[in-house]
């Protein structure tokens, strides 16, 4: 199996995390690149621009693994199914991709068997399950900051040790990226309100 990864390096250490199988051509980019036809192409830096599209389009991909939490509508030529490539879950053995057909399922299962990865298939909507409900603690975190309920090193150091997360909200936030959670929060508020993000964070996004 021959695939395209695009990636940078700390996305790709966490790629690699859990080892990898032979049998698995890979081709590490930067950039989308037109380089001869790929069974898949894994887009670790995906944005919903129509540059981007028109990149991966030159791709010649029969199947295009996005890393596309909030969820786009973008076409491709090749067959296209959203995953949770955010930092610090990409590593984990299980990845979640969203829902698709039966002979796209068998495809990508034998593509992560080669990353020693197991599928997990969740409803294909903006967040999918994971991002949307760690967004949603990070941004009650920045609610109880605003509402001056403690310091944001307390906060993460509560919440670290009275629920066994791997970070505090704060800490989370700033290793997947803040721009990142504002941009899902809002997808998210277009159909429901009560994932609109706090002031504070707005704010703390703007600067990054």
């Amino acid at each position: 199996m021959r695939i395209a990864v695009i990636t940078n390096e700390d996305l790709k250490t966490e790629l690699l995390a859990q080892g990898l199988q032979e049998g698995l051509e890979i081709e590490w980019m930067s950039a989308p690149v037109a380089s001869g036809s790929f069974d898949a192409c894994i887009d670790l830096l995906f944005d919903s621009s129509e540059n981007r599209a028109a990149a991966l389009t030159e791709m010649q991909s029969a199947l295009y693994l996005l890393n596309d939490v909030c969820g786009c509508d973008i076409r491709l030529p090749g067959q296209v199914v959203r995953f949770n490539g955010w930092r610090t879950m990409l590593g984990r053995s299980v990845m979640e991709l969203g829902e698709t057909d039966a002979a796209t399922k068998s495809v990508i299962e034998k593509l992560l068997s080669y990353l020693n990865r197991k599928p997990e298939w969740v409803p294909d909507q903006p967040g999918l399950i994971t991002a949307r409900v760690i967004s949603m603690i990070i941004n009650e975190a920045y609610l109880a900051l605003e509402a001056g309920v403690s310091t944001k090193e307390d906060i993460d150091t509560a919440m670290q040790l009275g629920t066994s997360y791997p970070h505090g909200p704060f800490a989370w936030s700033q290793l997947i990226g803040i721009g990142e959670i504002e941009k899902l929060l809002l997808k998210l508020t277009i159909t429901a309100n009560r994932y609109q993000p706090s002031r504070l964070l707005q704010q703390e996004a703007a600067i990054k």
